[in-house]
């Protein structure tokens, strides 16, 4: 029997295991930290895409209806909670009255769930960022308010401001993802102002 078929017969030996297993956590330490970066990337930009996504769904809504459509944050998908933070998820509802209460012949379009743990969403608007309201003619609170929706990852991630995402919405109701305009890393919000994290 020759030496190589007897060693394949063997199997490793402790030496081969222990280099093979200091080859295995040196990589796991090197790939880890990346691989979490892209799912935080990942997930806010699933976050803010989605938002994106329904709040031009709201306003086709109301462009097609002929009659207000409203989005505010909420945390149980049934009811305004009230808030500037949107992390928690989010209605849109047909609004005949405006009061931005679900009530009457008012219908409920969609319900989002709440992001990721960790991630917050703020709005920040000129007259209040609790509730997007969409006109029959598409406009923004009638046509007077504008504003930035600033989606953050966790605080422990001390790069999270360098991945930032902002939606910005114009007064005709408009929406566009933000971006970085001067070079430096950091979406900016509608007036061209870098975004900050909380």
């Amino acid at each position: 029997m020759s030496r190589a078929t007897r060693r394949s017969r063997q199997g490793l030996t402790l030496i081969e295991l222990m280099v093979t297993l200091a080859v295995l956590a040196i990589l796991a330490v090197l790939v880890v930290p990346g691989y979490q970066t892209i799912v935080s990337t990942n997930r806010q930009a699933a976050g803010i895409n989605a938002l994106s996504a329904q709040l031009s769904a709201a306003r086709s809504e109301a462009l097609k209806r002929g009659h207000r459509v409203t989005v505010c944050a909420s945390t149980d998908g049934a009811t305004c909670n009230g808030g500037t933070a949107w992390e928690g998820g989010w209605i849109a509802f047909t609004d005949l009255n405006g009061n931005a209460i679900i009530d009457g012949t008012d219908v409920l379009i969609n319900a989002a769930d709440a992001l990721a743990t960790g991630q917050t969403l703020t709005a920040q608007f000129a007259t209040n960022g609790a509730v997007l309201q969409f006109h029959a003619n598409g406009t923004l609170r009638g046509g007077n308010d504008s504003g930035t929706f600033v989606l953050c990852g966790e605080a422990a991630d001390a790069n999270r401001l360098l991945r930032a995402r902002s939606l910005n919405v114009n007064p005709m109701g408009r929406v566009s993802i933000g971006q970085d305009n001067n070079g430096n890393n950091v979406v900016e919000d509608i007036a061209g102002n870098d975004v900050a994290c909380p």
